[in-house]
């Protein structure tokens, strides 16, 4: 079996040749169980498109990881994924209530790591000092995300106590005994989904509710994260309650856009400048110290990207669910601005706008969740519904604005969500979980555009380190 696996990892990773812009005719409605099959072929997709199994759980649940262990009954609700800068590896976190954790995949030999098991109790630990990696349960692991330094930061959304951790040697532990994982007790406590990072080396999350802000974190000392300050924004003109949601009657009509500010809610030592505590694990702490600054509440903001705009400035896009719109902050001028909005933005073949769509298998862009930006700069928008739907946002004039968006690929409708959309340089395809579905065999899928020729860079790494360590410093790394 694991051989069979490394033969359709190796051929999916030589089906591309060199890096090609994103191009493809647009789906005009979302997938159907007529036109896709979970087993090998769960994503419409455009003509010209294909799909590669990679792994999923079933096959994981069949053979050891590397350090002798079985894979967990618990680890399903395969989420947000990242890729080794070497392309070898891929991190998979387990977003469910009890039991979660991470592992490494292999794509050489199509081997699995556990970096991180939750003992599956239910009990979760809420004082650090307290606290142990190898003792204790982890609940809904959402992001796994490498920071600028190669560390892998992990983070707790609806379950747990809305903790961060982080992995130090995610590339060489050799299981859970020897992998070295620190709560990042210093960073405040809320339901994590988006994390990225911007070039200076600051750290952006979320609180994913309906009254949810976004933090911005500042490290004391570089790449250390450890210690640092914990900021929230704020929206300078918005006048409303910051307790209730976001589309509560008291915030009907006020406005989240335009000039921002980013207001402390720790020193620089990590200490609580408010009077809610951030660190009250028990509680989501953070919510309560971002009401007491004003933070502005968005709904259901989820994923997070950084992108650079052609005149160098950065951008901070967030993903809002139960508003159909994705968020943008200009990281130097400060303004927040709507880049795509459903009711405003217009397709490419005649919808104006795209919509929202009544119902998870009626055309339009609803739900929004996870982000990922392709290498020619487009924004994929991936769905929270079923069907899911991947739509592609193009920014014309290159001021992070998207003046259209289109439907790239949409996944049958198995009970699932597409998720962890990533590009994949070492392939030059898209790297894709398919989540939850009724057969509760998550999966790992890679979409490539179909090029008969072969890419050496894409597929040096199985040929030994050395090679690595000739053609692997060149590779683009995702904020």
């Amino acid at each position: 079996m694991k051989l069979t696996i490394l033969a359709t990892s190796m051929l999916s990773i030589f089906a591309v040749s060199a890096a090609q812009a994103v191009d493809f005719q647009p789906l005009t409605a979302p997938a159907t169980l007529a036109n896709t099959n979970e087993s090998t072929n769960p994503f419409l997709l455009p003509q010209g498109w294909t799909q590669t199994f990679v792994t999923d759980r079933n096959t994981l649940s069949t053979y050891k990881g590397t350090d002798g262990s079985t894979f967990p009954s618990t680890f399903g609700n395969w989420d947000m994924v990242d890729v080794s800068p070497n392309g070898r590896y891929v991190y998979i976190p387990m977003e469910v209530q009890t039991g979660a954790g991470v592992i490494r995949y292999d794509r050489s030999n199509a081997n699995w790591t556990p970096l991180m098991v939750g003992n599956n109790t239910g009990v979760f630990e809420s004082k650090p000092a307290n606290w142990s990696a190898k003792n204790d349960d982890f609940g809904a692991f959402d992001p796994a995300v490498l920071s600028p330094t190669g560390s892998l930061l992990v983070a707790e959304e609806w379950s747990g106590k809305g903790r961060i951790f982080e992995v130090s040697n995610p590339d060489t532990a050799y299981g859970t005994a020897n992998a070295k994982v620190e709560w990042l007790n210093n960073i405040p406590s809320v339901s994590h989904e988006g994390i990225k990072f911007d070039e200076t080396g600051n750290m952006y999350f979320v609180d994913e509710s309906n009254t949810g802000s976004i933090y911005r974190y500042t490290p004391k000392t570089a790449g250390d994260y450890s210690q640092g300050k914990t900021s929230v924004l704020v929206a300078n003109d918005f006048a409303g309650d910051v307790t209730k949601n976001f589309n509560d009657v008291a915030n009907d009509g006020q406005s989240r856009t335009g000039d921002s500010s980013w207001v402390d809610i720790t020193d620089m030592d990590g200490n609580a400048i408010t009077a809610a505590n951030p660190f009250y694990f028990e509680g989501r702490g953070g919510r309560a110290a971002a009401d007491e600054v004003n933070g502005t509440p968005y709904g259901r903001p989820e994923d997070m990207e950084v992108n650079t705009l052609e005149n160098g400035e950065e951008v901070l896009y967030w993903a809002t669910t139960s508003e159909n719109i994705v968020y943008g902050l200009n990281l130097t001028t400060g303004k927040i601005f709507e880049a795509v909005n459903s009711e405003v933005t217009p397709d490419t073949i005649g919808n104006t706008p795209v919509g929202q769509g009544s119902a998870d298998d009626t055309y339009g862009l609803d739900d929004p969740d996870n982000l990922a930006f392709g290498p020619d700069g487009m924004m994929f928008i991936i769905e929270d519904e079923n069907p899911g739907d991947v739509w592609a946002a193009t920014d014309v004039d290159g001021d992070g604005t998207f003046e259209t968006v289109e439907l790239f690929a949409s996944l049958g409708p198995f009970g699932s969500e597409p998720t962890g959309f990533i590009y994949d340089e070492w392939s030059e395809g898209f790297l894709v979980a398919i989540q939850h579905p009724s057969s509760q065999n998550d999966a790992l899928w890679l979409i490539q555009k179909s090029v008969a020729a072969v890419p050496v860079p894409a597929a040096v790494w199985m040929f030994g380190s050395a090679l690595i360590g000739l053609v692997g410093v060149g590779r683009r790394r995702a904020k």
